[in-house]
């Protein structure tokens, strides 16, 4: 807040450095985060890593295992480590089914299949995992085999994403739940305390809706990944000289933030020089909101969530992307007076933030459960819920909308509710400030989900 009233009233405010995460699973260059150095300290603390969708959750466990600094133990499909079990895979669906009725199973078995080998390379460690549950094994004798593996000497640190979009959304709390009590074993047992430690990387919503007492759990072991506007303008500008219709269109202002590349990968660009350098790339104003262009980039690339505004690596670079599509189609059409059309503009936002909905649906399938008798059923529900938005208003009433969503999609009021509740959780609704019995819909969303913008 002390920095938005500096900038409106064009004053300089002492800087200081928040948290916030790595970015999107990409090649791009890596933006040094408070999160990432606290995670490279040798000995450090820290074992739960929260952050929303596109935060840079899987692209901060990628490069620890790149860097040597923890083993893959389980990873996100979309991960482009080759080590550690890909949540995708056969033998991951067929453990969880096993230990459908006792969870905790599932965690024990991996970590007994990693301690049996050297390293978790995936065949391997794929080879392992499946002969441990080829046997009918409790917890209990799975937690005394695990003990006898564990190493004589030093600490294996493990690395576990993906959670998400493993489980169906009728069993995925069961199974967070349980690995948060896993974890705490792991934690508070003297056996194994020392000898070995897992690092979750996991969407915020679903370590708080799973476990009970999480903060004491987690207390001086978690990081919450976030980024401000500083941050986010960084990682910004460090795409840039990757794109070549921008580098062919603005060769003066890409020569100027590759000379600047040491100080953007630290994040430690300033607000006023980054929209100095994007004021040579981008128009002064968009005629269509009738705002400065730095006002929509401050406001419509944020969640605008009750915690503060939050920006997201994946949404800018898929912005960055359909802006480069757009540029290199049109040549010089796409400028005007030596600057991106507006109109290209507003439609590359567009695009990136129905993109990203997109990806957040996709989680929304593991997510909202509608107590249908199948994962399709639940599949084809979402899309009724999702279609039910469009052409409603925002800011509404939560009691109203969650009777209209019932009435509309033949559901529960309570499934309803819940499910809102859900929703609300991952950010794409927040709490209006002025009425608690109203909600508005986040600007990255609104769009994606057809609704209207009721102006009072």
């Amino acid at each position: 807040t002390l920095n938005e009233l500096a900038r409106l009233i064009e004053i300089h405010a002492p800087a200081k450095k928040t948290l916030s995460s790595i970015g999107s699973v990409d090649q791009g260059d890596l933006i040094q985060t408070e999160a990432l150095k606290k995670l490279r300290q040798p000995n450090n603390t820290i074992k739960y890593i929260f952050g929303r969708k596109g935060t840079g959750k899987t692209r901060l466990a990628t490069e620890l295992a790149r860097e040597h600094l923890g083993e893959a133990l389980l990873a996100d499909a979309s991960s482009e480590v080759t080590t550690g079990i890909n949540t995708a895979e056969v033998e991951f669906s067929k453990a969880r089914e096993l230990f459908r009725e006792e969870p905790a199973g599932l965690w024990w078995s991996i970590l007994l299949a990693a301690l049996q080998g050297p390293n978790t390379e995936r065949n391997a460690l794929r080879t392992r995992f499946a002969a441990i549950f080829d046997t009918t094994l409790n917890v209990s004798t799975l937690r005394q085999r695990v003990l006898d593996c564990l190493p004589a000497t030093g600490t294996r640190i493990f690395l576990l994403d993906g959670i998400e979009t493993a489980f169906a959304a009728s069993e995925i709390n069961r199974f967070v739940e349980s690995l948060f009590h896993f974890m705490l074993t792991l934690q508070s047992d003297d056996r194994f305390n020392g000898r070995v430690e897992l690092k979750l990387f996991l969407r915020t919503d679903l370590a708080s809706r799973s476990v009970q007492n999480l903060e004491q759990q987690v207390d001086g072991r978690v990081i919450y990944l976030f980024w401000d506007y500083p941050r986010i303008l960084n990682f910004l500008l460090s795409r840039l000289p990757q794109l070549g219709f921008f580098r062919q269109a603005f060769p003066d202002a890409i020569a100027e933030i590759v000379g600047m590349m040491p100080t953007i990968r630290a994040g430690d660009v300033t607000d006023q020089d980054g929209e100095r350098i994007l004021s040579q790339i981008l128009p002064n104003k968009l005629p269509r909101f009738h705002i400065l262009t730095s006002t929509f980039l401050r406001l419509h690339f944020a969640d605008n969530s009750s915690q503060g505004a939050s920006y997201y690596p994946r949404v800018v670079d898929g912005f960055l992307q359909a802006l480069e599509s757009s540029g290199k189609q049109k040549g010089a059409a796409a400028l005007v007076d030596g600057r991106l059309d507006h109109q290209l503009i507003i439609q590359a936002h567009e695009q990136a933030s129905a993109a990203y909905m997109n990806q957040i649906r996709q989680e929304l399938q593991h997510l909202l459960d509608f107590g249908l008798s199948s994962q399709d059923a639940n599949r084809e529900k979402l899309d009724a819920w999702i279609n039910a938005f469009s052409g409603r208003r925002t800011p509404f009433s939560v009691e109203e909308t969650e009777q209209y969503l019932a009435t509309r999609t033949a559901i529960d009021r309570t499934i309803a509710r819940r499910c809102l509740d859900q929703m609300l959780d991952l950010g794409i609704f927040e709490r209006t400030s002025d009425d608690p019995n109203k909600w508005r819909t986040g600007r990255l969303f609104k769009s994606s989900l057809k609704m209207i913008y009721k102006r009072v």
